[in-house]
């Protein structure tokens, strides 16, 4: 599944790995794995993971390469999440990887659930000033023409390794000393690239925390927290969630 939007973020290469070992050990606590009634397909070239067809489609569960879970398993794991953080310990286990491509402002916000969480970014230390900025590198296109062409003129003197000069505060500045001057000029609005990883527990959590967010990036369709609600038996288990709150 991909989630493009026309503010410049972007969801792309999602998938989800661990179904098979966490509907295996939700049943651990009272050893009742032969009454397990789900099908993995551990033949599958992906090893059960429900990514082998994209987009995701509800109407393929039980399809050759998507994990079906049975009702028996489904009504426990549902009471596991009713029963809180201490007995829904499987929905850890379930992992999300996607590459997600959002404004700088929301990186602040999504680093909320640092724990169990992995952010690999598209580095402004290594890449940032290797080549003119455009409006495309910023959420709605919003950049001021002035803030783009001071941005593009210290990337100009620190690709030929010259200095610049900052004419408001008369300081010079070249080498590492530019680099860092110039992301500190970033706007919130850049966009920023990384692969980010997290599991279904995190995923719950942020959903419902940020569901009616007054950020767009999280509540509006196809952003974040609808891309969440779309991963393979997440409206179940939000569903579930809800009944706990509730």
């Amino acid at each position: 599944m991909t989630t493009e939007t026309n503010r410049g973020m972007s969801i792309t290469n999602i998938r989800v790995f661990g179904f098979e070992p966490a509907f295996r050990d939700l049943r651990n606590p009272k050893e009742s794995w032969d009454r397990s009634d789900s099908k993995f397909y551990l033949d599958s070239p992906y090893n059960e993971t429900v990514s082998a067809v994209e987009p995701w489609d509800s109407s393929r569960i039980g399809a050759p390469e998507l994990p079906f879970i049975g009702p028996k398993d489904m009504k426990l794991a549902l009471n596991l999440i009713v029963g809180g953080g201490a007995h829904r310990k499987f929905l850890r286990e379930i992992t999300v990887w996607w590459t997600i491509t959002i404004p700088r402002a929301l990186w602040q916000e999504l680093d909320t659930y640092k724990v169990a969480t992995v952010r690999n970014s598209c580095s402004t230390m290594h890449k940032l000033g290797s080549r003119d900025l455009t409006p495309q590198d910023f959420a709605d296109e919003d950049v001021s023409p002035r803030v783009l062409d001071g941005l593009n003129e210290m990337g100009v003197a620190y690709r030929n390794k010259q200095p610049y000069t900052n004419f408001v505060t008369g300081r010079t500045y070249e080498g590492v000393p530019l680099l860092r001057h110039m992301k500190f000029r970033l706007p919130e609005g850049f966009l920023q690239r990384a692969g980010y990883v997290f599991n279904y527990e995190t995923a719950l959590k942020m959903w419902y925390d940020r569901k009616d967010h007054r950020m767009e990036e999280w509540s509006e369709p196809d952003c974040i927290c609808d891309t969440i609600a779309s991963l393979p038996y997440m409206k179940e288990f939000i569903e579930a969630m809800g009944k706990m709150r509730g």
